[in-house]
């Protein structure tokens, strides 16, 4: 499954429900960190995991505006996965189409609105266990780091709404941690480093050797964690930055930054 790659970072949050406890509704970033310099271009996706009958959520990412400017974001339209117009694809049948979702880029506060939209499948049904909730397209603009953080707006009921469940049971997972995703952008940037783990080795070797030859990176729901420079695919400009920064230790002389 794409989603686990080992820099994903899972946030539980328990939610009591009316029979007991149930499997937490989590909220995952991807990547959890990335490294840039300035004018690579950096796509990071927000999932839904353990969820149950998923019909419509909205978010609001929230980043530095100084560090990066957003440049594209859109709800999931792939047919399979997650959120789109028309929910059988068939332009002749209208009762199942629905507004596009709105999405709104404020570049000046920092921040990015996904409305909740309609997800593909029966309006009882909904989706789980995992839905891409968005994409967002970030141009790192100057040197510094972000935090990002996701807000489920869960207090607003046009956001959120899960079906299928018994009376009175809800996914909604309350407050959600402040930083969910942290990216970096420096002269110094470890773009290689794709397992988060602040250095360049053979784990990461192996990443770029999994990504190499990729060329659909941009298509809604695929991860290409070694396409450094944003350009959707996985190519010789990859391999070079990866070259560059292969050897780079998590501490001491020429060391990936850290939080």
């Amino acid at each position: 499954m794409r989603l686990k790659y080992s820099i994903i970072l899972t946030i539980s949050l328990a939610v009591l429900l009316a029979a007991g406890m149930a499997s937490a509704l989590d909220l995952v970033v991807v990547p959890e960190t990335a490294q840039r310099q300035a004018g690579n271009p950096v796509r990071v996706q927000i999932w839904a995991e353990n969820a149950s009958a998923i019909i419509s959520m909205g978010i609001k990412v929230s980043f530095d505006p100084a560090v990066l400017q957003a440049t594209a974001a859109a709800k999931n339209e792939d047919f399979t996965n997650g959120f789109l117009m028309d929910a059988d694809g068939d332009s002749g049948t209208t009762g199942d189409q629905f507004v596009t979702p709105v999405v709104e880029i404020d570049n000046t506060a920092g921040t990015v609105m996904m409305i909740g939209g309609r997800l593909i499948g029966d309006s009882t049904t909904g989706l789980g266990p995992q839905v891409l909730l968005g994409w967002i397209d970030f141009n790192p603009v100057a040197n510094g780091s972000t935090n990002l953080s996701v807000d489920l707006a869960h207090n607003t009921a046009s956001f959120v709404n899960f079906a299928g469940l018994p009376s009175g049971d809800s996914q909604d997972p309350g407050s959600l941690p402040s930083n969910l995703s942290w990216i970096y952008v420096g002269d110094d940037a470890c773009e290689a480093d794709y397992n988060a783990d602040f250095k360049v080795d053979a784990l990461d070797a192996s990443q770029f050797r999994s990504d190499f030859g990729a060329a659909d990176c941009l298509n809604p729901g695929n991860i290409c964690l070694a396409d450094g420079n944003g350009d959707g695919k996985v190519d010789a400009l990859d391999a070079s930055i990866f070259r560059g920064d292969f050897g780079r230790p998590d501490t001491g002389t020429n060391s990936c930054p850290q939080p």
